[in-house]
């Protein structure tokens, strides 16, 4: 619903520009009597623009009910005992990390967790690669916040500081 609400604002927004663009070119024409072609053509470029900008961005994630479905299916052929322990694996390890965010980026035993950290987001993902779409979804959910009630999912904060271990080694 996130993803849908900023892309109905923005198609406003794009409605907006258009509408712009289109009193612009009213108000020459009342002025001077005559259209501008250069303010016709801004104007259905606008319109025609920021709407197709939109319409992409739409299609490049799934809803949450779409991701969860597609999920389903695509991780029919991943063992139940995987998904177990994947799902199992997660929330001592997001705890983990919470309680070491403060550590030197360069340490080793923030190396370690940030390797502990890749590794599981791997295993995690390794079922779905046959739909990169799902990987885009799940990103585009917990950038805008998605997960926040689900306690034990990864919070930016968590990101930001795996973010910055990796980036302190050059991976």
């Amino acid at each position: 619903m996130r993803i849908q609400g900023d892309v109905i604002r923005a198609r406003i927004s794009a409605f907006e520009h258009a509408g712009q663009a289109l009193s612009a070119l009213l108000t020459h024409h009342q002025a001077t009597g005559e259209w501008d072609w250069e303010l016709v053509t801004r104007a259905s470029a606008a319109a025609r623009n920021g709407l197709a900008q939109q319409e992409d961005k739409m299609s490049e994630y799934y809803s949450r009910d779409e991701l969860a479905q597609r999920m389903k299916e695509v991780g029919k052929d991943i063992p139940a005992e995987e998904i177990q322990a994947v799902e199992q694996a997660w929330p001592p390890l997001v705890a983990e990390v919470r309680a070491n965010r403060e550590l030197d980026p360069r340490s080793p035993e923030a190396r370690d967790l940030a390797d502990r950290w890749n590794t599981l987001a791997e295993r995690t993902m390794r079922g779905f690669r046959s739909d990169p779409k799902i990987g885009k979804s799940i990103a585009e959910n917990y950038r805008q916040n998605a997960y926040v009630e689900n306690e034990d999912a990864p919070k930016p904060e968590d990101f930001a500081f795996i973010q910055k271990v990796n980036a302190a080694r050059g991976t």
